[in-house]
């Protein structure tokens, strides 16, 4: 699934969550984490894992279509 790389920075930065944090709450490595955030691309679950830990709707974190 194709993610928004922006949206998940601004969500980071507003949690005060470091990289290896946000990874710890949705259940990652943080080299996982980090490959997500910097490919943009990710599978489902890990979409949700990582929008749970950030306690948003997935449809948040999702790359919008235009």
């Amino acid at each position: 699934m194709k993610i928004s790389k922006e949206r998940l920075c601004v969500l980071q930065c507003r949690s005060g969550l470091t990289g290896a944090q946000v990874a710890a709450k949705a259940g990652l490595k943080p080299q996982s984490y980090s490959a997500v955030k910097n490919r943009g691309t990710c599978s489902a679950p890990t979409v949700a894992a990582i929008a749970a830990a950030f306690d948003v709707p997935v449809e948040e974190i999702l790359e919008s279509e235009v």
